[in-house]
């Protein structure tokens, strides 16, 4: 009898324990109701509060753990035996509270908070993802780039290492799963990767691009356009790997890993990249097809452009898209009247000026030969694509539309660029950056120094407000339109360059490259584009003197 009585204690306090474990994974569950007895907004009620009681759980769990430690270095036996039942359940879910929270503070343009919650964990958590998050808190909320894009390496060399101990090993396969194809700028930096897998030789039907066919994606008619250059598998059944195995296999968008346990950003493959293929003389890799073209000339003839008239598509960043960390981004957001110069300019030359976006922009004047596309009813995801491979040239700013002319070869101005390490990828690109201005003395950073970290990756305009003394000043109107006709003077074979002008802009490349060395152990400058003529004209102590 002793022995039945302890065997069914004994399952009675491991049915209590798989069901504390159970609760602690889900709170809501202590709290369920039947839906036929509650109306909806009852309902609603309910699982407001469930929410709010799990983030108190967590919080509890968290404290918890802190306090469990504490009790284990005086009671270590009792310890080991409450750990074996509870232990793993605490910690998952003090780690999952410092990842939600901290990736809260950051999507609120906090990352120093974010930072003191994430590093609470950084010799601990076993999630790839955690230091995903955490590296783009560093990297980009804070500026400390070369941490950042460290704990982007841990996170592929845990996820590479959690894959294999599940039986899911690399292979030769280059994945690219629904990441890539969510946003259009993703959709459209499809175009260095496709370059990289040529450039190695690598068979099409290897690189794999993967979105069921039910998902949602940005611009449909852009991510189709890829199909000759990579294998599209939109069901399960396709994948020559299980789907399960899918987060194990796929390329890091961020920090994309190149083999031989070799990680870069980005931004850095990107531009080594575009540079290999314009230094080989190669093509651009995608090209509209005749038919597309005349329906986009049918469409801009419907609201008035002429047939015959050639077109600058226009897309500047603004505050009305509800992008992830949207505070931290606000610095890629540009004004559109600093941009009425340069309008006038091409108009003037007998141009017209299509401008891009959606439709939370603020709306344009009536300005001659100016077509608000963002906000007319003909927009549509083929004509988006139409008419960012079909104009002359694309003025852009740092925002995802202005990755899809280059896939088509059309040469952009993209003004009020940032941040400034991440020089545009295409030497036939002309660029101004935004640039830093000290609190105080007013006075402008140099090239040099704005390279540098903090200041060289930093989003956060706070961060650097607050912590650094600096402010982000945008691109003055003259300067965007200087950019403007400098591009027109070039596709027109008629830009003039003085040897000064040629000087500043050497001293530009040996700085981007000496700094890239220097802090990023990379062989070269990230990016090609050059700096524009007339801004250099007008601050050439952004580059120094000769020495």
């Amino acid at each position: 009898m002793p022995m039945e009585g302890s065997i069914r204690t004994r399952q009675l306090f491991d049915f209590a324990t798989a069901q504390a474990r159970k609760s602690l994974r889900d709170p809501s569950r202590l709290f369920l109701i039947p839906s036929h007895l509650v109306q909806a907004a009852t309902a609603k009620l309910i699982a407001k509060v469930t929410r709010m009681i799990a983030k108190v759980a967590r919080a509890i769990a968290y404290v918890g753990l802190k306090a469990f430690r504490v009790f284990a270095a005086t009671n270590p036996r009792l310890a080991d035996y409450v750990s074996a039942a509870f232990g793993g359940e605490f910690k998952r879910i003090a780690d999952l509270y410092l990842f939600r929270a901290g990736n809260a503070l950051l999507n609120d343009n906090k990352p120093a908070q974010a930072w003191k919650l994430f590093s609470r964990a950084v010799n601990t958590s076993d999630s790839y993802s955690f230091f995903l998050t955490a590296g783009v808190c560093l990297q980009h909320g804070l500026g400390r780039a070369r941490e950042g894009i460290a704990l982007q390496v841990r996170s592929n060399a845990l996820r590479f290492a959690q894959g294999s101990a599940l039986g899911f090993p690399r292979d030769n396969y280059l994945v690219l799963d629904r990441l890539w194809v969510v946003n259009f700028g993703h959709a459209a930096q499809l175009d260095y990767v496709v370059k990289l897998a040529a450039l190695e030789g690598r068979d099409p039907k290897y690189t794999i691009l993967y979105f069921p066919a039910d998902m949602s994606v940005a611009n449909r008619f852009l991510v189709e356009q890829w199909a000759p250059h990579v294998r599209m598998v939109t069901t399960a059944q396709e994948l020559p790997f299980p789907e399960k195995s899918l987060e194990y296999h796929a390329l890091n968008f961020f920090a994309p890993d190149v083999g031989k346990n070799k990680t870069l950003y980005l931004w850095e493959l990107a531009a080594q990249t575009h540079r290999l293929w314009h230094a080989q003389d190669r093509k651009p890799l995608l090209r509209l097809a005749p038919d597309v073209v005349a329906r986009g000339r049918d469409a801009l003839a419907s609201v008035g452009v002429p047939r015959n008239a050639w077109f600058v598509s226009l897309h500047v960043r603004s505050p009305g898209y509800h992008s992830h960390h949207r505070d931290l981004h606000y610095v890629l957001n540009s004004d559109i009247a600093d941009y009425w110069p340069a309008i006038r300019e091409i108009t003037n030359r007998g141009g017209w000026v299509i401008r891009m976006g959606d439709p939370s922009m603020p709306a344009l004047p009536e300005l001659p030969n100016v077509f608000d596309y963002c906000r007319s009813e003909i927009r549509c995801d083929w004509l988006d694509v139409f008419l960012s491979a079909s104009c002359r040239f694309f003025i852009g700013t740092p925002s995802g539309v202005c990755y899809a002319p280059q896939a088509y070869g059309v040469p952009c101005v993209l003004a009020n660029w940032w941040p400034p390490t991440q020089r545009p990828w295409h030497p036939g690109d002309i660029f101004v950056p935004k640039r830093h201005r000290r609190i105080g003395t007013g006075q402008f950073l140099s090239l040099e120094e704005s390279l540098r970290e903090p200041f060289g990756y930093c989003n956060s305009l706070d961060h650097l407000r607050k912590i650094h003394g600096v402010t982000v000043q945008d691109c003055a109107p003259d300067d965007i339109r200087g950019a403007v006709i400098e591009m027109m003077d070039r596709i027109d074979t008629s830009a003039h360059y003085t040897d000064a002008d040629l000087a500043m802009r050497a001293r530009a490349e040996k700085i981007y490259a000496s700094v890239a060395m220097e802090l990023y152990d990379s062989t070269g400058a990230f990016g090609a584009a050059a700096l524009a003529r007339d801004f250099l004209r007008r601050n050439p102590s952004f580059v120094g003197r000769e020495q």
